[in-house]
C-alpha cells in the first residue's frame, strides 16, 4: 500500500511541475492581452482626453495584473523621482511573465509617458500596441503547442519515473 501511495506521489510531483509550465503560458497570454488593453485605454486616456500621467497610473492600479507595477510608478512620482526610471524599475519588480522583447517594449514608454507632446505620446503607444499584438498572436501559438507538451511531458517524466522505480 505504502509503495502505491508513493507511486502516487511522484506521478502527482512530475505531473504537477509539467502542467505549472504549461500554465506560464496561458500567464504570459494573460498579461499580454492586460498590457494590449491598457495600452488602448492610455492612448484613449493620455491623448484624447488629455488625462495626467498620474491619473492614468491610478486607472492601471485598478487593473489586477498592474496593480503592483502602477503603485510604484504612483510612489515613484510622489518621491519625485525621474518617471522613466519609475517605469522601468516597476516593471522589472513586478516580474511578469514576459519575455525580455515584450518588456523592452514597454520600458520603452517610460521614455515618452507625460514627458511630449500628445502626437509623440500615440505614436509611441500605437507602436507598442502593435507590437503586443504581435507578441500575442506568437503566445497564442505558444500556449497551443508548447503548453499541451510540458502538460504531456511532466506526465510522460510521472509515467516514466514510477515505472523505473517500481
Amino acid at each position: 500500500m505504502l509503495k502505491l501511495v508513493g507511486a502516487a506521489v511522484l506521478f502527482s510531483a512530475l505531473s504537477w511541475c509539467g502542467w505549472q509550465k504549461a500554465q506560464w503560458y496561458q500567464r504570459h497570454l494573460e498579461c499580454l492581452n492586460c498590457w494590449r488593453r491598457s495600452l488602448i485605454e492610455g492612448e484613449r486616456q493620455l491623448c484624447d482626453l488629455g488625462v495626467q500621467t498620474a491619473d492614468y497610473l491610478e486607472w492601471l492600479a485598478t487593473q489586477p495584473e498592474l496593480t503592483g507595477a502602477a503603485k510604484r510608478c504612483l510612489s515613484g512620482l510622489e518621491w519625485e523621482e525621474k518617471f522613466s526610471l519609475t517605469w522601468t524599475s516597476a516593471l522589472r519588480e513586478a516580474e511578469f511573465p514576459l519575455y525580455a522583447d515584450e518588456l523592452d517594449t514597454l520600458t520603452a514608454l517610460g521614455e515618452v509617458l507625460g514627458q511630449y507632446e500628445e502626437s509623440r505620446q500615440r505614436q509611441s503607444l500605437t507602436y507598442a500596441e502593435t507590437r503586443l499584438q504581435d507578441a500575442i498572436q506568437r503566445a497564442e501559438e505558444e500556449k497551443r503547442r508548447l503548453g499541451k507538451m510540458w502538460r504531456l511531458l511532466g506526465m510522460g517524466a510521472g509515467v516514466f519515473a514510477v515505472v523505473l522505480l517500481y
